[in-house]
């Protein structure tokens, strides 16, 4: 049996009689049932903090797992293409093409003349996609238009896709990722 206590900051109250004849103040029947509920809303929180946070969890996981599976993480293309679009841009305001470098940009970038030459590329700067070795590579860059155009193609054994957009002069400008 909880023994009754007594609480200041409740009003007095008269004695009152229970079914077996003891007496109680009403001020402890009061106090005792405030200490009760209090305990119970701190159980109660207590458990709806951790249901809350498997919830939580839950929710986060599954986000998670659909971003994964649509290739969020994979890139960003609307960033990609944002860099070409801009270098592009930037080229055809008269702006010359060497002065890109492609570590500047994530993924980087390259700027390829139509006849397969590199001329802004981190390791093939100077060197022709026009070869046997790089056909396909080539085929797929080759089809760029003015407007810009995603393109796709196999590279060292993995599946690339690359945004390439065409500067007025015949430049190639592109970025692309792993998929």
């Amino acid at each position: 049996m909880i023994s009754p206590s007594f609480d200041a900051t409740w009003p007095q109250k008269k004695e009152r009689r229970g079914k077996d004849g003891d007496c109680r103040s009403a001020n402890a029947f009061f106090v005792n049932s405030r200490i009760f509920s209090n305990n119970f809303l701190k159980i109660l929180t207590k458990e709806k903090g951790t249901i809350m946070k498997k919830a939580l969890t839950i929710c986060l996981a599954m986000v998670i797992g659909i971003w994964l599976s649509t290739g969020a993480m994979a890139a960003d293309e609307s960033a990609i293409k944002g860099n070409v679009d801009a270098i592009v841009s930037g080229i055809d305001g008269g702006k010359a093409p060497t002065e890109y470098k492609p570590g500047d940009y994530d993924p980087y970038v390259f700027i390829m003349e139509r006849n397969g030459t590199m001329v802004v590329h981190p390791t093939k700067e100077g060197q022709s996609l026009n070869t046997e070795e790089f056909k396909p590579v080539y085929d797929a860059l080759v089809q760029s238009t003015s407007d810009g155009i995603w393109v796709e193609y196999q590279w060292g054994g993995a599946d690339k896709k690359t945004y390439v957009r065409t500067t007025a002069g015949g430049l190639i400008v592109g970025s692309g990722y792993t998929k």
